[in-house]
């Protein structure tokens, strides 16, 4: 029985067993002309759960046996996991890969993170298959890709190859409005088609990245009873090595329409995004909504191109392309404006997460133990001052054991006020807001969003002199926060 992949095709034997290691090889057991069908049963009218040769299941197989199966694959190479002070780990199967990452432990170095990256992609893959029913109506029967696949492929997936340009959402908002496809952000790409079920692209000419997709199969993944596919999509250097991987799922509700992106479905990620009354969100409101309204609000801050940026959309483009406020008033009224237009872009282009040990985070008597000393870097410009903050951080510091005399004032469980001490006379402290759970950095753990207003230092009590929004997590139940690394 031979393997297929459109790595294999493109790098060769060699690099699979060398460069790519196991986050490549793994899930490429089987291979076979034309999708199989799961037995499953449902109206005789039903489309059945399938898959490509790129799910890896082997012939005869369930989902469930196929799932079995990659589990007990051992791990060829040295995987190293670690929980925070703890440990390490070293799994000898791919199952117990899974079962460390779902209890907080994550590799120990970038490439360990990279392949553990490739062996949860297709971990959830199994689960979805496994879950999933026989759709009712499909226009995806006899999809492949053919001459022009990125004119089929919603804008949307330019965020997924963004490679952490968060400016990228907004472009990729506009053309979803305006019914246009990937292609039309990516006119100069160029597409390789490796088979009917995978090809590769590059965003632009001599880029050095470039991505390839995958159809692994095709099910009812969210029970609405249209059939929808799954895909992978890896981010891939020239020199061989996969930098990510990210399972996604579309549908098609026109023949021969574009295609749609689907959330992913709760049997993969039982977590979903979800915010509470301070992310100024309305009632009926999608944070795409609110993100989109947020932008055309009104501002007037006169920058220091000599320019005045009249909306909030303006100001976030004009600051990206490094022009600055010209007074500090307009320094301070930026960072309240574009600290929500963070927040909800983050709240809007989040997917519901797989794993959660933030679930219970709230405003209560002993949120002081759980936050890291770094939360107050927002109001520190000394950089002595910022690397001692940061050095406790190191240390597992808490808040409450790093600031003495620090002391909390819980509002409401969404809100606390946390007084550190006088200048001046003036009393300094931060108003924080808990504003709602999501995964910012796409590594399927679920991180809890903060909004954090200093007060004080010579500008009154009442005034906020400066705005910041925060994303931490932890890496299991009852641990310390810690702040989240943006990618």
């Amino acid at each position: 029985m031979k393997s297929k992949s459109w790595i294999g095709v493109v790098f060769g034997m060699a690099a699979i067993f060398g460069a790519f290691g196991l986050g490549v090889w793994v899930g490429r057991t089987s291979c076979s002309g034309l999708p199989r069908a799961e037995i499953v049963t449902g109206p005789a009218k039903s489309y059945p759960v399938r898959w490509t040769e790129y799910a890896g299941i082997s012939e005869g197989l369930t989902a469930k046996q196929g799932y079995a199966a990659y589990r007990a694959l051992p791990v060829y190479f040295d995987m190293e996991m670690k929980r925070g002070e703890e440990g390490i780990k070293k799994p000898k199967t791919l199952g117990e890969i899974i079962d460390f990452y779902r209890a907080g432990y994550v590799g120990h170095c970038q490439s360990h993170n990279n392949s553990l990256n490739h062996i949860l992609a297709m971990s959830d893959y199994y689960r979805a298959t496994m879950a999933a029913k026989p759709a009712q109506n499909t226009f995806l029967e006899k999809f492949a890709f053919e001459d022009k696949p990125l004119t089929i492929l919603p804008p949307e997936v330019y965020v997924d190859i963004g490679l952490g340009d968060t400016s990228r959402y907004d472009e990729a908002m506009a053309a979803k409005r305006a019914g246009k496809p990937l292609a039309s952000l990516l006119p100069k790409s160029a597409v390789k088609i490796l088979d009917p079920h995978s090809f590769l692209f590059a965003p632009y000419p001599g880029h050095e990245d470039r991505f390839g997709i995958e159809i692994l199969g095709w099910g009812d993944y969210n029970h609405d009873g249209i059939e929808d596919i799954a895909c992978l999509l890896s981010d891939l250097i020239y020199s061989g090595t996969i930098r990510s991987t990210r399972l996604i799922f579309f549908t098609r509700r026109t023949r021969g329409g574009m295609l749609e992106r689907l959330d992913t479905p709760a049997a993969v990620a039982p977590f979903p995004v979800r915010w509470t009354e301070h992310a100024g969100i309305a009632p009926g409101q999608t944070p795409a909504e609110a993100h989109e309204a947020w932008q055309k609000r009104s501002c007037g801050i006169e920058m220091d191109n000599g320019k005045t940026a009249t909306t909030v959309g303006q100001l976030a483009k004009m600051r990206s392309q490094g022009h600055e406020p010209r007074y500090t008033h307009g320094h301070h009224g930026s960072s309240w404006l574009l600290s929500r237009l963070c927040w909800l872009n983050w709240l809007a282009d989040a997917q519901p997460t797989t794993v959660s040990h933030v679930r219970n985070v709230k405003c209560g008597a002993d949120f002081l133990t759980l936050l890291p000393p770094s939360v107050v870097n927002l109001g520190v410009t000394c950089d002595e001052e910022v690397e001692k903050y940061n050095a406790a951080d190191k240390r597992g510091e808490t808040l409450a054991e790093f600031w003495a005399g620090v002391r909390l004032e819980v509002l409401t469980p969404h809100s606390c006020k946390i007084v550190l001490d006088k200048v001046d006379q003036v009393e300094q402290y931060l108003d924080v807001y808990l504003l709602g759970w999501a995964d910012c950095n796409d590594d399927g753990v679920e991180d809890v969003l903060f909004a954090v207003e200093l007060h004080g230092m010579g500008w009154g009590n009442f005034a906020a002199r400066t705005r910041a929004v925060l994303a931490l997590t932890r890496s299991n139940p009852n641990g310390r926060l810690a702040l989240v690394e943006l990618r």
